[in-house]
């Protein structure tokens, strides 16, 4: 997942979600993402270097689902549950109902696989996401 300031990311649709939701499963999941801050740099790496191929950046964290809400909610003054107690309507409902799936899956790949000879995540995950909540003012 791409994101970043006023984008169209989930990430910013799960931010609005932790400071709404009064209740949220603790359901440890693993995200690969990239800020785009760290995909522009990327990129100019990659031109630099006239590199080609299949290439797999990342930012140099992974994601849970529960982090992130977590974050918004501190960040915005909300209380939230953060329960394992609904962990297993995520398991059942990942069957039958894809947004839950798409919520709480994990989709990532080995950090290894986004190293280069070349410092591109310069944005982390946690200032990536004070970030996104600026521009939701």
């Amino acid at each position: 997942m791409i994101y970043g300031p006023n984008s169209k990311s989930n990430l910013l649709k799960l931010g609005w979600l932790g400071t709404k939701t009064p209740v949220f499963p603790n359901w440890r999941n693993k995200r690969s993402n990239l800020y785009i801050d760290n995909l522009s740099e990327f990129v100019k790496q990659v031109i630099l270097r006239e590199m080609d191929g299949v290439l797999f950046p990342q930012n140099k964290e992974q994601s849970a689902t529960v982090d992130i809400i977590r974050h918004f909610a501190k960040r915005y003054n909300h209380s939230v549950w953060i329960t394992k107690l609904l962990n297993p309507f995520v398991w059942m409902g990942s069957f039958v109902l894809q947004p839950i799936n798409k919520m709480f899956a994990t989709y990532y790949y080995d950090p290894e696989m986004s190293k280069y000879d070349f410092e591109y995540q310069l944005v982390s995950f946690e200032e990536s996401l004070k970030r996104v909540a600026e521009s939701l003012k």
